[in-house]
């Protein structure tokens, strides 16, 4: 509303500050929110410990024979007993889906001594100056437990920051640029909301990295 000069009115303003801060409230619990299910204890015990406690159930069998069929079965009996026991949802692979998910996990995530991927996991396994099946189920373990967190970050992104309106995600910028501000180079910390309401996830990400850095640190 404007007054007879053509100016907002008082009326106008305040309506405009009570807006603003509503907007700033709600961005700041939308955080504390977003904080919680990305803290670093509360991921630990989400995903970690559970499949902390699954490996430590498997029995992981010792082959009087090796060979590559005993070791395609013992890594797919892995997997699906992490499914099972240590992995929200406790879901249960057939044979072939464990199978499946034990060659393409070791594919990406195994780094040998000499190769990468599941055939130099199953040369490794077969080598008896190599760790064996012990460190091929533990590469197996570590990357689902990875695979879980970047998971479980894209759907707290998704949902908290992604489908947030416009005047929420700048109000949310301005709440993480204070968080970061010690931390940020000056031309981030310069910028208005506005201009970093499409860069929030990305600040929201820096701020997790710089809180486990820290409690590191103090370790």
């Amino acid at each position: 509303m404007m007054d007879a000069k053509g100016s907002e009115s008082p009326q106008t303003r305040n309506v405009a500050a009570q807006q603003d801060d509503s907007v700033r409230l709600r961005a700041s619990e939308i955080m504390e929110t977003v904080m919680g299910l990305l803290d670093e204890g509360f991921m630990a015990r989400q995903f970690d410990e559970p499949i902390a406690r699954a490996v430590e159930s498997f029995e992981c069998p010792e082959p009087v024979r090796y060979s590559y069929a005993v070791f395609l079965q013992t890594v797919a009996d892995f997997v699906r007993h992490l499914y099972e026991h240590g992995l929200p949802g406790h879901r249960r692979l057939s044979d072939s889906q464990a199978r499946d998910e034990a060659v393409a996990l070791l594919e990406q995530a195994y780094q040998g001594s000499d190769a990468n991927g599941y055939e130099a996991a199953v040369v490794d396994a077969a080598d008896p100056s190599q760790a064996g099946l012990p460190a091929i189920v533990a590469t197996l373990a570590e990357a689902l437990k990875e695979r879980e967190r970047r998971a479980h970050v894209r759907w707290v992104v998704a949902l908290h920051i992604d489908a947030a309106d416009w005047h929420t995600r700048c109000a949310m910028a301005a709440v993480l640029v204070e968080r970061l501000a010690e931390y940020l180079p000056p031309e981030v910390r310069g910028c208005s909301p506005e201009r970093l309401a499409d860069h929030v996830s990305r600040l929201l990400l820096a701020d997790v990295a710089t809180g486990r850095q820290l409690q590191q640190h103090r370790l």
